[in-house]
């Protein structure tokens, strides 16, 4: 995300630490404290015994195979939906082994590199390609890493490694956790996929206004920075608006309330991403979920400038190409052009798929609200 130079509305607030792994595990006095804001001084500290840098990807990777699919099976023709320019879309499979799945965060690195997340705490980098005609693929080349903890031991089990949401900036990694909730930061640029996840944030499950805590597998599936700032949305919507968190400097944990995200239909909020456009609005572009079983998966896309209004982009749903989508990133292209990318996560199950799904946006204007 680009810096913003300051937050109205529901944003407001600060990134505090990030740190990186050396291959012996830190005690619990070698761990930074959590609201400290020095970051120059705290990403020094945090590398300063990292010696061996070598890859840490889980391994010799199998191959990718990723299948190209049609917007709309019944009209191989159709590239339009509603606001939306499909450009491409792909099922994801291994040559060997059934382990890549559970997408469910997604980031644009740069605009032919894209970083997962699973929510079995495992980190995917996928390669784009495109051709002389200019048609995007996907290689078959990738890499995954795991996810560790402030101590650098691997992240295991549900509750510890239920990654959901996914923000990179500059490379520094930001991780939204269900269960036990939390938000972790990565010095990815200086340290590589051995970092420590260093707690910024954390929620004890209580969201002003409810008599009880909610579910602990609908949690903070939405994350986007931008510069020194955080926001993140649960999963659980309110009565009419989704719910968002301020995060602010010293606090250490996350308050949530119903905030300036639209309501929708289509209720679950799974995924958020955002950028700062030419004129330093911060714009939100959020993806919801539906399910039943007449109905199937339902997907809805919105983007919120905030502080101005928010605007219906595209509803995905049979007889499209349509799945578990939980992941979305946004990559802005020039002025009038926004590339949008989903995901979905296919649980592990055979009765699913892992699609990557390209599309092209005009960004709404002030003005058509």
């Amino acid at each position: 995300m680009r810096c913003a130079k300051g937050l109205t509305g529901l944003i407001v607030g600060g990134l505090c630490l990030a740190a990186c792994a050396s291959e012996a595990p830190a005690s619990s006095d070698d761990t930074p404290e959590l609201n400290t804001f020095d970051l120059e001084a705290a990403f020094l500290a945090s590398c300063e015994d990292v010696v061996d840098q070598a890859p840490t990807a889980e391994g010799d990777e199998p191959r990718l195979i990723a299948l190209p699919v049609p917007l709309n099976p019944e009209d191989l023709s159709r590239t339009d939906l509603d606001r939306l320019t499909y450009v491409a879309g792909f099922q994801l499979r291994l040559e060997e082994g059934d382990w890549l799945g559970g997408l469910s965060g997604l980031e644009f690195v740069t605009d032919k590199n894209l970083l997962a997340v699973s929510d079995a705490g495992t980190l995917f980098e996928f390669s784009l390609t495109e051709t002389s005609e200019g048609k995007l693929g996907v290689s078959s080349d990738f890499r995954s890493h795991g996810l560790y903890d402030a101590r650098g031991k691997r992240l295991k089990g549900k509750r510890a490694a239920d990654a959901e949401g996914l923000d990179w900036k500059d490379g520094r990694l930001l991780v939204s956790f269900e269960r036990d909730h939390r938000v972790l930061t990565y010095d990815v640029a200086s340290c590589g996929f051995s970092a420590r996840g260093i707690p910024i944030a954390t929620f004890d499950g209580q969201v002003d206004g409810r008599s009880r805590p909610i579910d602990s597998n609908r949690g903070m599936e939405g994350l986007v920075s931008f510069g020194d700032s955080l926001v993140v949305a649960l999963e659980s919507a309110g009565k009419d608006m989704v719910q968002s968190a301020r995060f602010t400097p010293g606090a250490d944990r996350l308050a949530f309330q119903e905030t300036l995200l639209p309501a929708s239909g289509l209720k679950l909020l799974v995924g958020l991403d955002g950028y700062i456009d030419a004129e330093g609005r911060q714009r939100i572009y959020s993806l919801r979920r539906s399910y039943d079983p007449i109905r199937g998966n339902r997907i809805a896309l919105y983007e919120t400038i905030v502080g101005v209004d928010s605007f219906f982009i595209a509803e995905l749903a049979g007889p499209m190409t349509v799945d578990n989508f939980e992941g979305i990133s946004v990559l802005p292209l020039a002025d009038d052009l926004v590339r949008i990318a989903i995901v979905s996560d296919n649980n592990f199950s055979d009765r699913q798929r892992t699609l990557l799904m390209f599309f092209d946006h005009t960004p709404s204007l002030p003005e058509d609200s």
